[in-house]
């Protein structure tokens, strides 16, 4: 959704490309914002959430709109997930995704 909003640059979507190119991480509450946009779009289907939250703060703010039936969670160690990436690495690296590979 952020990708989208950036590629499209939309209002949202150039807060969301500052903040990154910043290497700066986009706050919970504009999140959800967005996540609230893209859902009350899709209000009359079932739908599916993959890497969001990410936070706890963005759980609660989520579970208090929209009341969660299920949540699948898939364990991977991080060197599958880096391995993969490596793989098909197709997103510019920048100081929050180089930071959050070195923690």
């Amino acid at each position: 959704m952020i990708r989208n909003q950036i590629r499209q640059q939309t209002e949202i979507g150039n807060k969301f490309a500052a903040l990154v190119n910043d290497g700066k991480l986009v706050p919970s509450d504009v999140i959800m914002q967005l996540v609230s946009t893209e859902l009350e779009q899709r209000q009359d289907t079932n739908w599916m959430l993959d890497g969001f939250p990410r936070a706890i703060d963005q759980a609660h703010m989520l579970q208090e709109k929209y009341p969660i039936d299920f949540v699948i969670h898939i364990d991977v160690p991080v060197d599958v997930i880096v391995g993969r990436l490596s793989v098909s690495w197709k997103i510019v690296a920048t100081k929050a995704t180089m930071k959050c590979l070195e923690s």
